[in-house]
């Protein structure tokens, strides 16, 4: 995907034909483009995380139109979208290995067991490679790379949830965006 753009895009919580205060997210209307650097901020409220449910389609807009590459994928399930979206409180399972952790997503998309052991080796080894240049104490790093048992340390939990969570994000490498590319 080169290019996201969101269309007179608003929502609220209290339906379609609710009064324009009661929006969580105002009409706004934007374009990320692929290699950009963009970032929500805001206080608690503002439709910041509103926002990124609308694009990701766990929630669908009240109004406006979100696209991916010119094609309108706002009527469009949160699987087709084929968009990650990494929460600010990650979720990992204590009772898989980093690995299982990392596959997990795959699994539930159908993906071939070959390939989804490929991927997972394609993080452990890029993780890897960037733990042999990283300092010994970065324990993300570290904590990702490691082969353990499943994790149940109370201590690195929070530190080795980031990790998963973001190498999570790379394993489910994106299929081509739906439709034709504009």
């Amino acid at each position: 995907m080169a290019r996201i753009d969101l269309v007179d895009l608003a929502h609220s919580y209290s339906g379609d034909n609710a009064a324009p205060e009661s929006f969580a997210l105002k009409p706004v209307t934007m374009t990320w483009r692929q290699g950009g650097a963009y970032a929500l901020l805001g206080p608690s409220g503002c439709g910041k995380t509103t926002l990124l449910n609308l694009i990701s389609g766990i929630v669908a807009p009240s109004r406006g139109k979100i696209l991916f590459d010119g094609t309108d994928i706002t009527p469009l399930s949160t699987q087709k979208r084929n968009i990650a979206q990494v929460f600010q409180f990650p979720v990992i399972y204590d009772t898989m290995t980093v690995g299982q952790n990392l596959a997990f997503p795959l699994k539930n998309r159908g993906v071939e067991r070959s390939e989804i052991l490929a991927r997972v080796a394609e993080i452990r080894l890029a993780r890897s490679s960037l733990s042999t240049v990283a300092s010994r104490s970065c324990m993300s790093t570290w904590m990702v790379t490691r082969r353990s048992s499943p994790m149940r340390s109370i201590g690195i939990r929070s530190t080795r949830s980031l990790s998963v969570t973001r190498s999570r994000r790379f394993v489910g490498e994106p299929d081509p965006p739906p439709g034709p590319s504009a």
